[in-house]
């Protein structure tokens, strides 16, 4: 075993290792001699060996752990006994860093916040609200409507047996975390965090008609018979099917639609102009009308896939979509006003190593104190 592995490692443990390195150290697994392995998992507990024994490793520990062990087995290893090997190496150095990060460092993660889970809220018109997630349950059913879990992250609509004739309107919600719900019809909307879909169900016999609120991304069956219309703010778009997504927070002064694949048509209450939409272009629509221009479909929706990607994008955005994910607070007094941003970061990500990639990409150092997200 190189020295370099061993500094590498105990540089793991100390809670100060880069990506560069971890990548480094996690390919030394897959090289490395069952001996090498054994010695290096042996100098690790050597180190802890004066840590607390009765230290609580939660689920969100346990997420880091499966990460980092997912991130080993990507590539392939050469015999079975040798990835049994892998697997032991990975587990008990993810351990052992742990027990380090999360005891000797306790004071500095105290505040840190993890990737909210997955929750969506239900309300109907009469203010009457159900709580959806993946801990309870399996089916939900609220009014004319039952909701069924097909994973952690997905539910299917349906109207429940018996529903009268006349549609009713249901909200779906989101807090903080995404969300996708498979409709009636078998169209699937995702929503980003702080978003609203607003529905009659069922569909009514001549049109599929949502409202939004915040931004989703639509995957619309064809049904020339029930065209498809989203109403965002003072913009309305019809599809017949097709695959878009769709972006107006409550702040925001304009509506943002992108499309990935079909056709959409955009117009505006009280104005005859209808604008058509085709693969590859975003349409931004408000006060001074609808305007068109080229656009990369994989930025707009990396979010859905839960990766925050930009491309010369502001850092003010960037932080205002960090901080509203994370449910945080943002300080934007020492905001700089020229940097611009080019990165893609996985959204299940803590915090606080979300915030140190950025810095790496940014030059900009960043701290989080008393629940805000500040610039130092």
């Amino acid at each position: 075993m190189s020295q370099n592995i061993a500094k590498i490692y105990r540089r793991y443990l100390e809670g100060t290792l880069t990506r560069v390195e971890l990548d480094l150290l996690l390919r030394y697994f897959e090289q490395a001699s069952e001996e090498d392995l054994k010695k290096l998992i042996d100098d690790g507990f050597d180190f802890s060996s004066d840590l607390p024994v009765g230290v609580d490793i939660d689920e969100r520990l346990q997420r880091v752990q499966r990460k980092l062990i997912d991130h080993t087995f990507r590539r392939p290893v050469r015999s079975m006994r040798k990835q049994t090997w892998v697997a032991v190496a990975a587990s008990v150095l993810v351990i052992l860093g742990c027990f380090y990060f999360f005891v000797e460092r306790s004071t500095d993660r105290a505040e840190d916040i993890f990737a909210p889970s997955p929750m969506l809220f239900v309300k109907n018109a009469k203010g009457e609200q159900i709580t959806i997630n993946d801990k309870q349950d399996s089916v939900w059913l609220a009014d004319n409507m039952l909701l069924s879990r097909v994973d952690s992250l997905t539910f299917r609509l349906l109207s429940s047996p018996g529903t009268a004739a006349a549609s009713e309107q249901q909200t779906l919600y989101t807090e903080q975390s995404d969300f996708k719900v498979i409709l009636e019809d078998g169209s699937i909307v995702t929503l980003n965090a702080h978003s609203s879909l607003t529905l009659g169900v069922p569909f009514d016999e001549g049109e599929r008609r949502v409202t939004l609120v915040g931004e989703g991304f639509f995957d619309v069956v064809h049904d020339a018979k029930r065209p498809f219309k989203v109403h965002i703010g003072n913009t309305q778009i019809e599809v017949l099917g097709t695959q878009f997504n769709v972006r107006s927070y409550p702040e925001e002064m304009a509506v943002e639609t992108v499309l990935v694949r079909g056709k959409v048509a955009l117009s505006q209450k009280g104005r005859s102009e209808r604008v058509m939409l085709v693969p590859g272009q975003k349409a931004i629509s408000n006060a001074d009308g609808i305007h068109l221009e080229k656009t990369r479909t994989q930025q707009a929706t990396a979010w859905k896939d839960r990766y925050f990607m930009y491309e010369d994008e502001s850092l003010a955005a960037v932080l205002q979509d960090i901080a509203e994910w994370y449910g945080t607070g943002l300080d934007t007094l020492h905001m700089p006003q020229d940097n611009r941003i080019y990165m893609k970061i996985n959204k299940n990500l803590p915090l606080s190593e979300v915030l140190r990639l950025l810095n790496e990409t940014s030059g900009v150092a960043y701290t989080f104190e008393q629940g805000q997200i500040r610039i130092q």
